[in-house]
């Protein structure tokens, strides 16, 4: 502060001669924007990265009481303490106290008991116009939402082991769902979710298993999420629900998935198993595909022998009749299809022009893929019609690619005999070069 001073003392001095003046400004200038810098330093600070200083005796007391890992310390980081809110706001007390005996006054709550977690936090969550002035973007139907969840219904049951806000949230150093550290980021939310359900003796008492995170790592959306970092790829939220979380009915599975897999539930719908699963209480997509370790679809789905359709259908049956058609009809394509890009390929690599035929084998590809959906109609024609557009596609690229390559050849030969010819011709014009100079110096 000294140093400032003197510095805005010389910088007047200057100014008082004029031939400083123009210098004077320039320092001037610099002061002004430091200290317009050092004015807006603390206000820059206080990111969700910055821990604060909570104003209150509480912190201050308790950080002198506990371990480094004590919840005083994770408070620093806490979103509610950036917004401003103290200890007191949610265990009541006087945060002015410097004695225990005062700071604790009629007031305090102490530590809240599990059943009175949704209600404390609903104190302020729940209150539209409070929020509004912290961020009018949050819901506040999270505790309303949270009564119809099986850990709300388990809850209000008297079941103090039933996951509460805090034990997806955390306690003490709460961060924004969009912080990668926050527990409910979506990268971490498999992770929170196990910490309770990869529990095997607390879900022993529930009668479920407790595998279902390690059968999620192995399925195709862990691993989009969780190796990939695909953060659109669902986790345990967005078929569960957050704080409604419950899981989907037998008649709601198709109703999951179709939000992603909008197209497949369509075609599911219109088909003859939609009425048939309903009447038989089979979940839709869930009967073929999984729930938690959800392989990707192959067309393997489809055999026989070791696919899916073998489970309801048994041989001879139209419907297993019908899926070996789908099989065979997506074999065919993908065949041809692979056949004609090796050939078009090969051809390219030899320098002939063969860009076009490589343009349109791209629809054949697309005409796999609309084969591979409309296996969800359970339909045959549907399946070959899209199947069949697309072999006429690979058929004309496989030609295309034959006959690049028949071109290649016949130039390959008619470049090999020009050579052969020329070489010759060297040759014998060589010797002939020879036999007259031979003669030359004969003569001589």
């Amino acid at each position: 502060m000294r140093a400032r001073a003197a510095w805005i003392a010389d910088a007047v001095a200057t100014a008082a001669h004029p031939a400083g003046a123009a210098a004077a400004a320039r320092t001037l200038a610099c002061v002004a924007a430091l200290a317009l810098a050092l004015a807006c330093a603390p206000a820059l600070a206080q990111t969700p990265e910055t821990p604060v200083a909570p104003n209150s005796t509480c912190w201050t007391c308790h950080l002198e009481m506990e371990g480094d890992a004590g919840p005083a310390h994770g408070f620093a980081d806490d979103v509610h303490a950036h917004a401003g809110l103290t200890c007191s706001d949610c265990h009541g007390g006087d945060p002015r106290a410097s004695e225990v005996e005062t700071a604790h006054d009629a007031s305090w709550r102490g530590r809240p008991g599990t059943s009175e977690v949704p209600k404390l936090c609903g104190r302020c969550h729940s209150d539209a116009a409070f929020m509004r002035s912290y961020d009018p973007s949050l819901p506040v139907d999270q505790v309303e939402k949270y009564a119809t969840s099986v850990h709300g219904q388990r809850l209000a049951g008297g079941d103090e082991k039933a996951a509460v806000c805090t034990s997806c949230h955390g306690v003490h150093g709460i961060l924004p769902a969009s912080h990668p550290r926050s527990h409910v980021y979506a990268q971490n939310i498999p992770a929170t979710c196990d910490r309770c359900h990869g529990d095997a003796a607390l879900m022993d008492t529930y009668g479920i298993g407790s595998d279902q995170f390690a059968e999620y790592r192995r399925s195709v959306h862990g691993a989009a999420l969780l190796e990939r970092g695909d953060l659109g790829a669902p986790a345990c939220n967005d078929c569960h629900g957050n704080h409604g979380a419950a899981p989907p009915g037998v008649e709601s599975v198709s109703h999951v998935c179709g939000s992603c897999h909008a197209l497949n539930a369509e075609m599911f719908a219109a088909s003859p198993h939609a009425d048939a699963y309903k009447e038989a209480g089979i979940p839709q997509c869930e009967a073929c595909h999984g729930n938690h370790e959800v392989a990707a679809a192959s067309d393997s789905l489809l055999d026989a022998g070791t696919g899916v359709c073998s489970g309801c259908h048994g041989d001879g049956e139209p419907g297993l009749t019908a899926a070996s058609g789908m099989l065979a009809a997506l074999d065919s394509l993908r065949t041809s299809y692979d056949e004609a890009s090796a050939l078009l390929e090969k051809a390219s690599h030899k320098g002939m022009e063969v860009s076009e035929a490589v343009f349109e084998l791209k629809s054949a590809r697309q005409a796999l893929i609309e084969a591979r959906t409309a296996t969800h109609t359970v339909t045959l024609a549907k399946v070959t019609e899209p199947a069949s557009k697309g072999r006429e596609i690979t058929r004309a690229a496989a030609e295309t690619g034959r006959s690049a390559l028949a071109a290649y050849e016949y130039r390959r030969r008619g470049l090999g005999i020009s050579t052969l010819a020329l070489s010759l011709f060297a040759i014998g014009l060589a010797f002939k070069i020879r036999q007259m100079e031979s003669r030359n110096r004969s003569r001589s």
